[in-house]
C-alpha cells in the first residue's frame, strides 16, 4: 500500500493529497449533503493544514451552496460538534464523509491526481473522533466552513481510542443533537 493510502486511512480523506505536489493547497470539489435542514449541494474546497503540535490532523471543508439549496443551507446553525467522523474512498475516486450528528456528504474532487489517489485506496474507510466547528464565513455568496480537528489529547493513535473527556463531550452533543425532532428522542 502506498504511503499516501496509509495516510488517507489514518487521518481522513483530505490528507490523501499528502503525495500531491503541494499537500496543503486548496482542492476544489462538488458536494451533496443530507443535513437536518434537508439536502444541500454546490461547490466545495478541501484543505489540510500542516502538522501542528497537539493535533493528529486538522483540515477544513468549505461549502458554497448552489442557488437551489442556499435557503436550506442558510438555516444550518454555527456550532461545535464532537462526532465520530467516518470517511470512505469510493472506487470512482469520490468519497463519502459521515458526521452522524450533523449530516452525510458525497464529495466529488476535481483534481485528477487526487482522484487517482482516492481510487487507489478504495474501498477503505475509517472512523475517527473529531471536534468539528461549523461556521458561516460569508453571506454573499453563502459560504460555510467545517473545520475538522483531531486533537492528540482526544484520540490516542497507539491505543486507537478516544479519551474519556472526548467521549463525555460527544455524549453531550448526542443528547443535544441526537435527532432533528423538536422534542428530541422518541419515547
Amino acid at each position: 500500500m502506498k504511503a499516501s493510502a496509509r495516510a488517507f486511512l489514518s487521518i481522513g480523506p483530505l490528507r490523501l493529497h499528502g503525495e500531491i505536489d503541494d499537500c496543503n493547497a486548496p482542492l476544489t470539489c462538488v458536494f451533496e449533503a443530507h443535513t437536518n435542514q434537508g439536502t444541500i449541494s454546490g461547490k466545495c474546497i478541501t484543505q489540510t493544514f500542516p502538522d501542528t503540535e497537539g493535533f493528529n490532523v486538522r483540515w477544513k471543508l468549505t461549502l458554497i451552496p448552489d442557488e437551489k439549496s442556499a435557503k436550506r443551507a442558510s438555516a444550518l446553525p454555527a456550532d461545535r460538534v464532537y462526532d465520530m467522523v467516518r470517511s470512505q474512498a469510493l472506487e470512482d475516486g469520490n468519497y463519502t464523509l459521515v458526521l452522524p450528528l450533523f449530516g452525510d456528504f458525497f464529495i466529488k474532487p476535481d483534481d485528477p491526481e487526487y482522484i487517482e489517489l482516492a481510487m487507489s485506496t478504495a474501498p477503505r474507510y475509517e472512523t475517527r473522533p473529531q471536534e468539528v466547528t461549523i461556521s458561516r464565513t460569508s453571506n454573499a455568496p453563502l459560504t460555510l466552513e467545517l473545520l475538522f480537528e483531531e486533537r492528540s489529547k482526544d484520540f490516542d493513535l497507539q491505543l486507537r481510542k478516544p479519551s474519556r473527556e472526548w467521549i463525555l463531550r460527544y455524549l453531550d452533543c448526542l443528547y443535544r443533537l441526537g435527532t432533528n425532532r423538536p422534542d428530541g428522542f422518541s419515547r
